[in-house]
């Protein structure tokens, strides 16, 4: 399971054969072919999304950054009439030019990417917002927002009256991850995973035996997850189950290290690993299909600024 360590990595996206690495000084980088410095932003990198178009690079002082791949140009995400998001921003979600962004500051916002906008600004969670997914409708443009928080619901927004028209409580504990498949909304909190009908509102199915889950990503049928560890002598695990047939397909004992970052393309498991209260994080690379494990290309510190 030997993996790259290095101080101050903080996001870890896979990006076709290489990775998208976000650096707590700000800075984000692309590793491989043709790989180099990224826009970046002036503060440690929370969140990293990489989409066709554009990157963005979410901050713990609430600023978003988009920098896009064309012509490099670089622009902060800030509305006329109110200031940036005031709170590290936990989770962004991007479907074309659209954007949203979740933040510790208890409100989400939704941005038009390509004009600099925002489309809307949500308020209605008690506590920091942790996770977002931007929802199309049957015009195949997006026109709902989800959204989870560490009050333990889950809303749903209307985009284009930034109204909450439904409010999902599933769960008992903070919600800390989402992801989107189709019309199947996933959610995951500190009392396991819930499956629903995102357009309906509706819960298909809460499986509670899933653990305390951190991270979750999903790729088709398969639900890749870190939880905190059922081993005694480990803090963290990293599960591959099968959501449809609700079984576990593969399993890794990450020992004394968190998962603080987790992300997934077909087959390959990519996660940024770091010993509690330290700066130093390890980047583990899991070809989970094929069970073996893999270092990625060397990830240079980032250069100072």
């Amino acid at each position: 399971m030997v993996a790259l360590a290095d101080d101050g990595i903080t996001q870890v996206c896979n990006f076709g054969p290489g990775f998208i690495v976000g650096f707590e000084n700000g800075l984000v980088r692309e590793i491989g072919p043709g790989g180099g410095n990224l826009p970046g932003a002036d503060s440690p990198v929370s969140k990293v999304v990489v989409a066709p178009e554009y990157i963005a690079a979410g901050t713990i002082t609430g600023a978003v950054v988009v920098g896009s791949w064309h012509d490099g140009q670089v622009k902060a995400l800030q509305s006329d009439d109110a200031d940036p998001h005031t709170g590290k921003i936990n989770d962004m979600h991007a479907v074309g030019f659209c954007l949203g962004v979740a933040s510790e500051d208890g409100s989400a916002s939704v941005w038009d990417v390509q004009t600099g906008t925002r489309i809307a600004l949500l308020r209605g969670h008690e506590e920091p917002v942790t996770c977002i997914r931007c929802i199309k409708g049957h015009n195949a443009f997006v026109d709902t927002i989800a959204t989870g928080s560490m009050d333990s619901t889950i809303k749903l927004w209307d985009l284009a009256s930034g109204e909450c028209v439904a409010t999902l409580e599933k769960h008992g504990e903070m919600i800390t991850a989402f992801d989107l498949v189709g019309d199947r909304l996933f959610t995951a909190g500190l009392d396991g995973i819930a499956v629903w009908n995102a357009s309906e509102g509706k819960c298909l199915h809460h499986n509670e035996k899933g653990g305390e889950v951190s991270l979750m990503k999903v790729v088709g049928n398969v639900i890749i997850v870190a939880r905190s560890a059922r081993k005694m002598d480990a803090r963290t695990e990293i599960v591959v189950f099968d959501w449809e047939k609700g079984r576990e397909l593969s399993q890794l004992y990450i020992g004394g290290l968190v998962a603080t970052c987790l992300d997934v393309s077909p087959n390959r498991v990519t996660a940024v690993l770091k010993e509690p209260d330290s700066s130093k994080a390890t980047v583990l690379v899991w070809d989970f299909g094929a069970g073996t494990f893999g270092m990625p290309p060397a990830i240079a510190p980032a250069p100072a600024r």
